[in-house]
């Protein structure tokens, strides 16, 4: 089986032309911009996540690696760079916030960086924090989120509209 490999995009269209195709391995280029990423994990993760924009959204095939959901790509994408972000076994948005909060992982909006996973919550649900949605920031003002079905895995602007929390996977102390 041929394996196809992309390297070097820098132009968001590109990226969201790019897989279209569903390529087996892409790579981004993030030197001299505002999304450049200096630590490897983080960079791994948001490539991760970049590479899935256009992907479809489905929770019952979630962990099928064809089709995301809001927890699992933020799971996947850590996984990625080697760090489970999963607690007791799930990994649902909530569970991913417990496993920031009880590593002191957690850090503030204004210092927000790639790869750093932002929780929202939208309705009370009785879990952690009430905590419903999670995405990915990528830098430079925008985020990849899995949004729905009819929408899919997107990258867009970031916004802080339920905003409950940002952790960051691979912090070694509290902000």
């Amino acid at each position: 089986m041929t394996k196809i490999k992309i390297c070097g995009l820098k132009r968001l269209q590109d990226i969201e032309y790019v897989n279209e195709f569903l390529p087996d391995f892409i790579g981004f280029v993030f030197a001299g911009t505002k999304r450049k990423i200096t630590d490897e994990k983080a960079k791994t993760s948001v490539s991760f996540a970049l590479s899935k924009v256009g992907y479809p959204y489905s929770q019952p095939l979630r962990n099928s690696g064809t089709h995301f959901d809001c927890s699992s790509l933020a799971y996947y994408a850590w996984n990625s760079a080697g760090i489970s972000v999963m607690t007791d076994g799930s990994n649902t948005a909530a569970s991913e916030a417990k496993w920031c909060s009880d590593n002191d992982c957690t850090v503030k909006e204004e210092n927000l960086k790639p790869g750093d996973l932002i929780f929202y919550s939208y309705s009370n649900n009785g879990r952690y924090k009430n905590i419903s949605h999670v995405g990915i920031y990528v830098g430079d003002g925008k985020m990849v989120e899995a949004v729905d079905e009819a929408t899919g895995v997107v990258m867009q602007d970031y916004h802080n509209g339920g905003l409950v929390m940002i952790g960051r996977p691979d912090k070694k102390k509290k902000n």
